[in-house]
């Protein structure tokens, strides 16, 4: 059992069962909800990265192509971060950093891949 002077884990909650394995709803409502919030907090945080971080690499003149897959990757970090030792409380694993890798991978190269049909468009390399 938990300790109640601190919030219990993904892992508390899998020990709890018994069976080593979890899923969101079979979690207390109160355990969703804080989760919840936390996760929407990094994910709010990770974009405010990211937007800074592209606009710090566009003031100093980096090319647009490169600095949004940087200032992606500066927010993937962060959020891999927060999101596995604040929101979750999980252990850290090579599959889980794999997976996630792969994720925010995906989503750079869309970027990289978007961002200069923005500009082609007619949007400024900021609002690309």
């Amino acid at each position: 059992m938990t300790s109640p002077t601190r919030s219990r884990t993904i892992d508390d909650i899998t020990k709890d069962r018994g069976n080593g394995l979890t899923t969101v709803g079979t979690w207390p409502r109160s355990e969703r909800a804080r989760h919840f919030a936390r996760f929407l907090a990094v994910g709010v945080g990770n974009t405010v990265l990211s937007f800074i971080v592209s606009r710090a690499l566009l003031t100093l003149g980096t090319w647009y192509v490169l600095a949004a897959p940087v200032a992606i990757a500066a927010g993937a970090v962060n959020g891999y971060v927060s999101d596995r030792g604040w929101t979750f409380g999980a252990l850290d694993s090579t599959p889980a950093r794999m997976f996630y890798a792969l994720v925010q991978v995906t989503g750079a190269l869309s970027t990289s891949l978007l961002v200069p049909l923005f500009i082609a468009a007619g949007l400024g390399k900021l609002s690309a």
